[in-house]
């Protein structure tokens, strides 16, 4: 049964903000997942990342100007949660990002406005996403 959230971001722009996520989601017990505190030694780093993916409840993508671009491996990282029908959050870091094409009507969680008020608003979704409610839109939403 999935239980983390994986956490999708570009480590070139948003590296603390992500560890930052992490802590905050596990401070509450909602488990998170990210490579650098994730990642087991010695194992193939791209067979981890798609287990993570595979196995979470949901998958996070932190929007910031690099992980929007087709070349970011966050690109890959979404694309393979929709793949395996995993509903992907977007958050919005940067007030200038748009969504990526596939992702663009979905609704982001707001971070422009400040750290605190964005981990608020996430973990109320996060929240409502286990109640029975918000299991059943996941069903039809899949």
């Amino acid at each position: 049964m999935p239980h983390h959230h994986f956490i999708s971001y570009s480590a070139v722009e948003a590296l603390d903000f992500a560890k930052r996520l992490h802590d905050a989601l596990e401070a509450e017990h909602i488990p998170a997942w990210l490579d650098k505190r994730d990642l087991k030694d010695g194992r193939d780093w791209d067979t981890q990342i798609a287990e993570g993916i595979r196995d979470c409840a949901t998958l996070l993508f932190v929007m910031t100007p690099d992980s929007v671009t087709d070349t970011s491996v966050c690109h890959d990282e979404w694309s393979l949660a929709l793949k395996y029908k995993k509903p992907v959050i977007p958050l919005r870091c940067d007030p200038t990002i748009e969504a990526p094409f596939r992702l663009h009507n979905r609704q982001y969680i707001d971070f422009t406005n400040g750290f605190d008020a964005g981990i608020a608003r996430l973990r109320q979704h996060l929240r409502w996403m286990e109640s029975p409610e918000g299991q059943l839109q996941a069903l039809k939403d899949r």
